[in-house]
């Protein structure tokens, strides 16, 4: 029998956690140039929705790249 460490809700877990660093990371920049905010905002959330983000935008290299961002800003 093969077995998979592998679980929906820790891929489900991975998400919320990267996706509210990158909400905190929105956050500070939004108080820091007004500019950027809007165009990650406008690459990460739906056009029709805007309190969703698109899962596939939400990367680990993306949280890197924001944070640089935020740091670089401030």
């Amino acid at each position: 029998m093969i077995t998979s460490n592998y679980s929906p809700n820790k891929a489900l877990d991975t998400f919320e956690n990267l996706s509210h660093e990158i909400y905190q990371e929105l956050d500070n920049l939004s108080y820091l140039n007004d500019e950027l905010f809007d165009y990650y905002c406008n690459e990460l959330f739906y056009p029709d929705n805007e309190d969703e983000m698109i899962p596939e935008k939400c990367t680990p290299e993306l949280l890197l790249e924001l944070r640089q961002i935020v740091d670089d800003n401030q």
